[in-house]
């Protein structure tokens, strides 16, 4: 049997995105012959892979040549686009969304018709989208090639863009032989809101490896908050550093330290809101962009009373399951998938339009308390849903199945 895997990323292994890869390559790549990735952005520093593993940075030629998006333009397949989605024919933002997921499509198509170097191989598109349906578009007419794909958070839930909808979404969902998304959440969306089959569509959740670490709480008076994200609109870091200021300016007798470790944007915007502190039992700490290994190292060698997300949207986030990993205690809201990883054993989980005496009453809930939220119970929640050595070999080797008999 043939074993053989493509795999189509947006820049991994370079740069510092997609770094949830770096845990599953390791499993894919030991259940594989030969897997070749294709980023379509080769812009930063090359992280190393396994040694079965190739990069083909042919692939992300045609994406980086401006030339495309209008060529796109003229394309039968936007023309499709235009039909299909009539509706939406009178905005500017929807033009340049099927625009885009046609160019994709069509690079991702041709690149393969001259390129692929396998008769049989299992294609799998890390996001859902045009190069999701460009690869399937390719497999149609080869009965020794497969396509499957994940779906996280902005490529799998329509409301985050204006107007909502995806191209082309329906006939994507047609023509790829299966769909893993990450929550229980993304996988009622998708039957919800489309046709598919239950069989075609799973949930495989992401995971961390285990650290061998139990992170300690504070026992000098401190205590200790870390957020971990990009700092985007969409992350509301913003509003971490308002809550935190309020928290501190009201109880002016208690010392508090906050660390955010990620970059963005809106670095300055949270630069910004804390320009005013004249707290003195406030410290904190914006520590920029940080490596998957960095998140680890500062678990191991500092105290965390509180891991804080305040997004506005998640899938599932990979931040909390390192915490959770570590046995720190999780407040977040109740957005995508984070229901499903914080419960009454592993934190506190705030309502979806989370109000600052709501954030206030669990971080006290969770801070004063004598028993509850222990690391010995976080751990173990993490290690039956989301430990990446049982999550990512599974996945692999569902993967693996979609192999063709030679």
């Amino acid at each position: 049997m043939s074993r053989n895997l493509i795999l189509i990323t947006g820049n991994y292994p370079f740069s510092g995105q997609e770094t949830f890869l770096e845990t599953e390559i390791i499993e894919l790549a030991s259940v594989f012959n030969r897997v070749v990735i294709l980023p379509s952005d080769i812009r930063g520093r090359k992280r190393s892979v396994p040694a079965n593993v190739e990069v083909d940075e042919s692939f992300a030629v045609g994406f980086n040549t401006a030339g495309n998006k209008v060529r796109s333009l003229v394309s039968y397949q936007f023309l499709r686009g235009l039909i299909l989605h009539a509706r939406y024919a009178g905005s500017i933002q929807a033009i340049r969304r099927i625009n885009s997921f046609c160019r994709d499509l069509i690079l991702t198509e041709s690149w393969l018709e001259k390129h692929n170097p396998f008769k049989e191989a299992v294609i799998y598109t890390y996001w859902l989208n045009g190069k999701t349906h460009g690869a399937a578009r390719y497999a149609q007419e080869r009965a020794g090639i497969s396509v499957i794909s994940r779906a996280h958070r902005y490529d799998l839930y329509d409301y985050w863009f204006t107007p909502s909808f995806w191209p082309f979404r329906q006939k994507t969902l047609d023509l790829i032989d299966k769909l893993y998304v990450i929550s229980q959440d993304g996988y009622d969306y998708l039957q919800s809101h489309y046709q598919i089959r239950e069989t075609k569509v799973s949930v495989s959740r992401l995971g961390v490896y285990s650290t061998n670490n139990t992170t300690q709480r504070s026992s000098d008076g401190v205590y200790r908050i870390v957020s971990v994200s990009g700092v985007t609109k969409m992350k509301r870091v913003e509003m971490i550093a308002d809550y935190l200021v309020k928290l501190a300016t009201t109880n002016a007798k208690q010392k508090f330290a906050w660390t955010h470790l990620g970059a963005g944007p809106l670095l300055d915007t949270v630069k910004d809101c804390l320009k005013g502190l004249n707290s003195s039992n406030l410290r904190v700490e914006l520590k920029g962009h940080v490596t998957n290994a960095e998140v680890y190292d500062y678990y191991r060698h500092h105290p965390v009373d509180v891991f804080l997300n305040l997004s506005e949207s998640e899938g599932l986030p990979v931040s909390i399951m390192e915490a959770q990993a570590n046995g720190v205690p999780v407040i977040a809201p109740d957005v995508g998938g984070v229901s499903e990883i914080v419960n009454e054993t592993t934190g506190v989980l705030l309502s979806e339009k989370v109000t600052y005496a709501e954030f206030e009453n669990a971080f006290w809930k969770i801070c004063t308390s004598e028993s509850s939220y222990s690391s010995a119970s976080i751990q173990e929640y993490w290690r039956a849903n989301f430990d990446a050595a049982v999550n990512y070999m599974k996945f692999a080797h569902e993967v693996q199945s979609f192999c063709q008999d030679e």
